[in-house]
């Protein structure tokens, strides 16, 4: 007889974007499965290089808030359109090819990062850099679930949402201790990544293939679909993901430039480590509160947003760098909560035939919160200032975080139990 039992987030952490691939027990390795999960970690590091290097960058390129949040907002747009346009490549040609060029793409990146000497250069960089990150974040959560020999593992989906906000962690901790103790700080980081990405691709052709590659490549760009009857559970977690992915766009636009001109820190390496610490931190949450069932991780995890949002706020009035970490390490539990709690929510409410473009629509939110705000905050700065642009936007975000808390709360969850 089928009985109920609880939904917990640990087991609902899909985020492949794509069709399932011809994986078997056969296929599934121990080194294949670490070395992808090594390649995720690799290449996402790269997205978040720059960010401890934009206060170098700003006065050698006479740029401001306005530009710098420019240039964040191009790696978005890359991540999203290899989450949609690229990556479904990798069901026709296999998840190999498609690492690979994932690879490719950042160590282009670094290379255009190595020249750079212009406003222009910088933009191009990180686009490649966003294209390699949606490309490797898509590609390699598939390639994880694949190489385990059970379907829907806890472990394949535990370690892709590790790596994924993992990498980013470890990229901005990396470049920022170099940059402060490096006698080449715009430069050494990135010949030391490009030493890196060498060692990364030549493993990967030791991973087995696990899609049955077609004899006709047929491109279909992903989707974005949300099946009606889970549009209202959708619109709630998008606007959740939405909420807390402003924090992490603001931590890597502006947080550097927070710290030297708010907070009188000018310390390369404190500043890598504390825009890192909010990726780290989620990505720790994760494993350690994978338990939770996904209508408290959401309810937590936004609620935890407002109190980060306040101590953030406070610390920028006060000057106080103490309040700005205790703001750091909630914003971190916030954003792993929300993301744990509305990926697991979307891959249980969407039906198995549309879940990957209702994944896409979830990762598309969490990039709309990623680039809009920061943006917007980027540009009125320019205007009337970085605290009071900051505020405004605080202020917005949360409103709609108490709006959303008041509908987890109010509704009956209909993913708090799944049959057995």
């Amino acid at each position: 007889m089928a009985v109920s039992t609880p939904a917990r987030c640990g087991d609902w952490l899909d985020l492949r974007t794509g069709r399932a691939g011809a994986s078997d027990a056969a296929k599934a390795t121990r080194a294949g499965f670490w070395i992808v999960a090594a390649a995720f970690v690799v290449v996402q590091a790269g997205g978040t290089i720059p960010i401890p290097l934009y206060v170098i960058w700003q006065p050698r390129f006479g740029f401001g808030a306005g530009v710098l949040t420019l240039i964040f907002a191009v790696y978005a747009l890359g991540t999203l359109l290899a989450l949609l346009l690229i990556s479904p490549l990798s069901d026709e040609l296999g998840r190999r090819p498609a690492l690979t060029l994932a690879i490719a793409f950042s160590a282009a990146s670094t290379g255009v990062f190595l020249v750079a000497d212009s406003i222009p250069a910088l933009l191009v960089a990180r686009f490649l850099s966003g294209i390699a990150s949606g490309l490797v974040a898509a590609t390699a959560a598939a390639a994880l679930a694949e190489l385990e020999p059970q379907s829907r593992s806890r472990r394949a989906s535990l370690t892709a949402t590790a790596a994924n906000l993992g990498g980013l962690g470890l990229g901005t901790l990396f470049a920022g201790i170099v940059a402060q103790y490096g006698h080449d700080p715009t430069k050494l980081v990135f010949w030391i990544y490009l030493a890196v990405l060498g060692p990364t691709l030549l493993s990967l052709t030791v991973v087995p293939e696990t899609v049955h590659r077609a004899t006709a490549v047929r491109w279909r760009p992903q989707g974005l679909q949300v099946p009606a009857k889970a549009r209202r559970r959708f619109a709630l977690v998008g606007g959740a993901i939405f909420c807390a992915y402003t924090l992490n766009g603001l931590f890597s636009s502006l947080v550097p430039s927070f710290l030297a001109d708010s907070l009188h820190e000018r310390n390369h390496a404190i500043a890598g480590a504390i825009a890192a610490a909010i990726f780290l931190i989620a990505a720790v949450s994760q494993l350690v509160l994978h338990k939770l069932t996904p209508r408290a991780a959401l309810s937590v995890g936004i609620t935890m947003l407002l109190v980060s949002l306040a101590l953030i706020e406070l610390a920028l009035w006060n000057g106080s760098l103490a309040v700005f970490l205790a703001g750091t390490v909630v914003g971190g539990l916030a954003v792993g909560l929300a993301f744990m709690g509305g990926l697991a929510t979307v891959n249980l409410i969407a039906e198995p035939e549309h879940r990957a473009q209702v994944v896409s629509a979830f990762l598309s939110c969490a990039f709309a919160g990623l680039t809009i705000p920061a943006v917007a905050v980027g540009l009125a700065s320019q205007s009337i200032g970085t605290q009071d642009a900051t505020l405004y936007c605080s202020i917005v975000i949360g409103a709609l975080a108490i709006v959303a808390i008041g509908a987890v709360r109010r509704g009956q969850d209909v993913t708090e139990e799944v049959r057995v």
